[in-house]
């Protein structure tokens, strides 16, 4: 099967019309996986397998059952099949479009017949995905968002950069490569003030700390963060590790819906504004926290700091 969006994808699967006699009607991926539609008009993901363990599991949004003896309808061709069956239980179209996008990554890994763990392991991470909830913070969250996704597009190493970012709260950057640090730092005051935790700007070692900071300017006709996104999602089409990545941020930045635009930034004064500093470079207090002091965080303004140079930023990027 050719390249589909999801979008595109589930409105040939939701203009099928299932006989109720048969089970599934769809669309072969390849000679082991089926995306379908059941009698209930629910999309499944369909995985053809030797293995006969039988078993099910199942969340609010979607259902797992394996090795189920079915019969699956193809270009009005009904055959009957043995399958792992995962089914997204939901009318959403935002959630079904996100299963149908992971679920083609999925496909392009699946190449044995003997497959219950890979499918597993899978149903799991979808659920664990699915139950992200958006942050408290949406605007504060999208700006960020906005601006490490920015950052990733500029660096033109896509899916090098999301390979080594990091959206969790706990982790001290946003990105991450043995001794290379990244933090993307966005403002939209007229002043490049940004807030650190001090662990951010201080250490004692040689890894090596970029500070990435952009000053932003609202633009209805600029470029908006559901145009990032979409962007960066193709980009990373069939690897699903990665789109792991980007979904966790799309559903923690609350841009489920794709209705949803999120905020829309001039993209010619990011650009001209993307200034790069080594965090040895900036204001800070060259000291560890004292003993019985933690989490300090504090404000730093950077707009007379020294810049990289953009040759040695370009360089340093292509070491990611």
């Amino acid at each position: 099967m050719e390249t589909n969006s999801s979008s595109d994808l589930l409105k040939k699967l939701t203009d099928l019309n299932p006989d109720i006699k048969y089970d599934y009607f769809g669309i072969e991926v390849n000679n082991l996986v089926f995306l379908t539609i059941d009698r209930n008009k629910f999309v499944s993901l369909l995985i053809r397998t030797e293995d006969r363990i039988s078993y099910k599991m199942s969340t609010d949004l979607i259902s797992l059952s394996l090795s189920e003896s079915c019969t699956v309808t193809i270009n009005n061709k009904p055959m009957a099949s043995r399958c792992h069956v995962m089914c997204c239980k939901t009318a959403s179209d935002e959630i079904t479009k996100s299963f149908l996008a992971l679920c083609q990554a999925f496909a392009v890994q699946i190449n044995v017949t003997k497959n219950s763990n890979h499918v597993i392991e899978f149903f799991s991470n979808l659920t664990q995905l699915f139950k992200i909830t958006p942050s408290m913070d949406l605007t504060l969250e999208r700006q960020g968002l906005w601006g490490e996704l920015f950052v990733i597009q500029h660096s033109q190493r896509i899916k090098s950069f999301v390979t080594f970012w990091h959206n969790e709260t706990n982790r001290k950057f946003d990105f991450s490569k043995e001794n290379l640090r990244l933090e993307v730092k966005t403002t939209t005051n007229s002043n490049r003030i940004h807030i650190f935790s001090h662990n951010q700007l201080y250490r004692n070692d040689q890894v090596q700390i970029i500070i990435a900071s952009i000053m932003l300017k609202y633009d209805d006709a600029g470029l908006s963060l559901r145009e990032l996104i979409n962007d960066i999602r193709e980009s990373l089409h069939g690897d699903i590790d990665l789109l792991y990545k980007l979904e966790k941020a799309v559903r923690k930045a609350g841009m489920l819906d794709q209705h949803e635009v999120g905020p829309t930034f001039d993209v010619s004064y990011a650009k001209d504004q993307l200034y790069w500093f080594n965090c040895r470079d900036v204001p800070r207090f060259n000291q560890f926290e004292p003993e019985g002091v933690s989490n300090t965080k504090y404000s730093v303004d950077i707009t007379n700091s020294s810049r990289l140079s953009e040759e040695w930023v370009g360089e340093w990027l292509s070491a990611w």
